[in-house]
Order: structure tokens, then C-alpha cells, then sequence
């Protein structure tokens, strides 16, 4: 519980890190903790690091201003220090003044410390390309934790009293697979289009309260294997000894299945198949006691006990990694540098305290990035008491969970379900998520792993569709995760 409250745990993320890259990621670091809010006295750890951060100060205004006999005393480098900082703050719509206890250089002189070069860069920073950043990355389906049949339906707009005012704009081609098109399998290309929208449809098998079974075509399946699990991690990743150092091998393949247990065993294997050793981390967990809990019982719950829960969302209480691992993050962390929930990177460096890695997807890719441990709880807590973990927000993903795909624009899919999908349009979700047939490939099999399938389960409300029309004859249809909107 005190290693919870102990903010000496984001100095030393700073130490750690002062020896791998600039400074000027230093400043970033301490940010994203600020951003994060998981410091409880950030006026501390500030004092105990803002040398470190202040470190290339000097040598950058000598620079700027052509000075090169300039010194500059302790209390200037903070000024200077903080005004870096405030602009990488202000660049998230945040302030140092978002920080009472923080020191804020009331009486520095702005247009002259506005000379220096570093924060000349960060005030040329595109507002507008973060804001669509922001658009593309949360445009996602909305998911319905636990929901139920009449959860999911009665969740989407247009079953909102203001469907009325809306009004549907249609798209019409598959934008994904027409990306990747060639002559010769035009055909081919607009038959597996059409074939994914009638799963998304639920014109496909016959339906019973939304759930259908149907069949994959063989030239999707994998059906020779003795282990399932090497089969769809060789089909993916082929070679992946040969190219577990090469981030764009990562960036654009991964194994999808509909449960975290089944993430989970991926992942497991895909990290024994690496070279090298590799580091554990342990979160440190207890019970919120700020939230109302009804039974004191709950406040003193075993930390054994908290230690094995999970839930979507939530990062597991141990990671496993290597150098090269390629992960996810679980949480908005800073916008500004292309971490957002979703966000693929490879790590480059690992200590006890910090991660560094390099980013894979987005617009960002190719960004070098420090990821500290963060403090974090379930948006939705599947317990009667909400659970406080501190933990790094991230997941291997090599292999993910099929909601955790959606905004994923993937080359190479191996869709593996040993238990078959749950939720609404999931189905669709994992199928529509590659660029060509011909990198999509499906492992299905029995919980037992002793019968191997040709057939899975597709779920699809049909109430979800109310008010919509099929827009025949075009090669794409809108669906509710794929529609804009706009007010008349």
C-alpha cells in the first residue's frame, strides 16, 4: 500500500532514463506523469529531478544566443526548465497553473526566454493535425462490457430519441481492400467484400435470437496442425526468429481472438519463441477505500487475492518482456506524442522502473517514447469494490483481443477461436480488419483441441439496423461502427 503512495517511484523512472536518451524526452517523461496524474506531490519529484531536467538548458541558449560565456544560476535553469515544461503542457491544453503545489516562473520575462529555440519548436506545433489525430483514433465501435442483447441495441444512436434529426451519409466502397487492389483479383477482392458484409448483416446461416452458424471458406481455414497454437503464430508471423528485431515485421500483422485468456496463451508463446531474457513486472494493488464500498469486508481483501484479477482494460498484475516485445497501450497517456489507447510500439529499453520503445502504428511511427507505470482502475468495475492497480498501462500484441483491433489497419490477420465470438458484429469487427483474402487465414477448433472446425458462431442484433436500408448494388454497405453523422 505505501509503494502505492511513494512517489520516489516516478524519480526514479527519471534517473533511469537520463542515461538513454536527451533531455528534452526527460521533459516529456515528467509531463506524461503530469498528464497522467498518478504523482501525488509532483512538486517532489520535481525538486528531486528538475537538474536532470534542466540538463541541456544552457547549451541550447548559449547556442540561440550566440553567448557562449553565458551562466546562468540555479533558480534562471528552473525559470527556463519550467517554461519548457509549461509548453509541452500547454500543447495538451494543460498548465503548470493545473498543478497548485508546482512552481509556475510568475515573474519571467516571457518574450525573452521565447529566444530559445527548444520552446520556438513547441509553439510550431500543428494543433490541427493533433485534433484529427484525435478524430481518427476514437471513432471507434462502441463496446458494451457484459452488456446483453437488449444492452447493445438499445446503446446505438439510432436508437437515441435524436435519430430523427440525424441524417445518414453511406459509404459505398470497402476502403480498406480497395487500398490494396490489383486487376487480376478485382473480382475476387469485391466477392470477399460482399461476403464480409453479409456476416455483418446476419444474411449469413440461420439466425436464432441473433446467433448464427456458418461456415468458412476453405481457402481461409487452417485445418493441418498438431499444436493450433504454433499453426496460427506461423502463419502470421512467419519466421519469427529471424525477424523478432525488425519493428515493420510487427507493424502491421497480428493474431486476433475473442477472449483475453486465449491473448494471453498467444502472447505467452509468441515471448518464449524470442531470444533473450526477459523482465517481470509486478503491479502493486489494493482497494480504492475513496469509493463507497457497502460491506467493510471488502476493504481488507488479501492482496494475493487482487493480484489475480483481471478484466478488459486493466493491465495484468504480471508482464513478462523482452527487448524487441511488441506491445499495446491500454490508456490515453499524451495525445501529443501519438500515445493513445490503442497505440502498437516495440521496446527498445527496459529497466525496473521506466520502458522505452519505439512507436509502430499511428502517425507518430518511428518515435522514440519513456513509459512509466501509472496508477489505474477499470472504467467499469465487474467487482463490488473498484480496484486500484499501479502497473505499466500496457499488453503484448502480438496477439489481441478482436475489440481491441477495431482502428487496427492490418496487412496480416490470423483469426484463432478456440472459443468462438460473444458480442454484436464482432465476427465482422475481426475479418474486416485486413487490407487482402489472401493475408486473412482462420484456426478454429474445440475447447478440448481434439476437433478441428470449419464453422463458428456469428452474432448480429438485426434490431441494431432499425432505421437503415441496405444500399443495393453498391459494394459497401454503412454500418453503425463505420457511420458519420451530421445534424441537419
Amino acid at each position: 500500500m505505501g509503494f502505492l503512495q511513494d512517489d520516489r517511484e516516478f524519480v526514479e523512472p527519471i534517473k533511469e532514463a537520463k542515461d538513454w536518451g536527451t533531455t528534452h524526452y526527460l521533459r516529456k517523461l515528467f509531463v506524461l506523469m503530469l498528464l497522467t496524474g498518478t504523482m501525488n506531490k509532483p512538486e517532489e519529484v520535481w525538486d528531486q529531478t528538475w537538474h536532470w531536467l534542466a540538463d541541456d538548458i544552457v547549451y541550447h541558449y548559449r547556442k540561440s544566443t550566440t553567448n557562449t560565456e553565458l551562466h546562468l544560476d540555479d533558480d534562471h535553469l528552473k525559470k527556463l526548465a519550467l517554461l519548457e515544461i509549461e509548453q509541452l503542457l500547454q500543447v495538451n491544453k494543460k498548465s503548470l497553473k493545473d498543478y497548485p503545489l508546482m512552481s509556475y516562473p510568475k515573474d519571467a520575462n516571457w518574450p525573452s526566454y521565447l529566444d530559445n529555440s527548444l520552446i520556438l519548436s513547441e509553439l510550431n506545433y500543428n494543433n490541427d493535425k493533433v485534433t484529427s489525430e484525435f478524430l481518427h483514433l476514437f471513432s471507434r465501435m462502441t463496446v458494451i462490457l457484459r452488456g446483453n442483447h437488449s444492452d447493445t441495441v438499445n446503446a446505438t444512436i439510432n436508437s437515441s430519441y435524436l435519430w430523427d434529426y440525424y441524417r445518414v451519409l453511406t459509404l459505398t466502397k470497402n476502403m480498406c481492400l480497395q487500398s490494396n487492389i490489383q486487376t487480376t483479383d478485382e473480382q475476387e477482392t469485391a466477392t470477399f467484400a460482399q461476403w464480409i458484409l453479409d456476416i455483418g448483416d446476419g444474411i449469413i446461416g440461420h439466425q436464432n435470437n441473433g446467433y448464427a452458424t456458418i461456415e468458412i471458406p476453405k481457402d481461409l481455414l487452417i485445418t493441418k496442425y498438431d499444436d493450433p497454437i504454433h499453426a496460427i503464430v506461423n502463419s502470421t508471423f512467419p519466421n519469427l526468429c529471424q525477424h523478432h528485431s525488425n519493428p515493420k515485421f510487427f507493424q502491421s500483422r497480428a493474431i486476433l481472438a475473442s477472449t483475453n485468456e486465449t491473448v494471453q496463451h498467444v502472447n505467452d508463446y509468441i515471448l518464449s519463441l524470442i531470444l533473450g531474457e526477459h523482465m517481470e513486472y509486478l503491479s502493486s494493488d489494493l482497494v480504492d477505500k475513496s469509493e463507497t464500498i457497502e460491506s467493510c469486508h471488502f476493504r481488507s481483501l488479501p492482496i494475493e487475492f487482487l493480484n489475480t484479477l483481471t478484466t478488459s482494460g486493466l493491465p495484468n498484475h504480471c508482464i513478462k518482456m523482452k527487448i524487441g516485445t511488441s506491445i499495446m497501450l491500454l490508456r490515453n497517456l499524451d495525445q501529443t506524442q501519438g500515445l493513445c489507447n490503442g497505440t502498437r510500439l516495440i521496446v527498445t529499453r527496459l529497466a525496473k522502473h521506466i520502458i522505452a520503445a519505439q512507436i509502430i502504428s499511428g502517425k507518430n511511427v518511428g518515435h522514440n517514447v519513456y513509459i512509466p507505470r501509472m496508477s489505474m482502475s477499470p472504467s467499469q468495475s465487474p467487482w463490488p469494490f473498484k480496484l486500484l492497480r499501479r502497473q505499466f498501462s500496457i499488453i503484448l500484441s502480438y496477439a489481441m483481443t478482436i475489440n481491441m483491433s477495431q482502428g487496427q489497419s492490418l496487412s496480416t490477420v490470423g483469426l484463432y477461436l478456440p472459443k468462438p465470438v460473444f458480442s454484436h458484429d464482432q465476427l465482422y469487427v475481426a475479418l474486416s480488419r485486413v487490407k487482402s483474402k489472401k493475408r486473412l487465414k482462420v484456426l478454429i477448433h474445440d475447447k478440448d483441441k481434439t476437433k478441428k472446425l470449419t464453422s463458428t458462431t456469428n452474432v448480429v442484433f438485426k434490431e441494431v439496423f432499425k432505421n437503415l436500408t441496405r444500399n443495393i448494388g453498391n459494394n459497401y454497405q454503412y454500418k453503425t461502427n463505420f457511420i458519420k453523422f451530421a445534424v441537419k
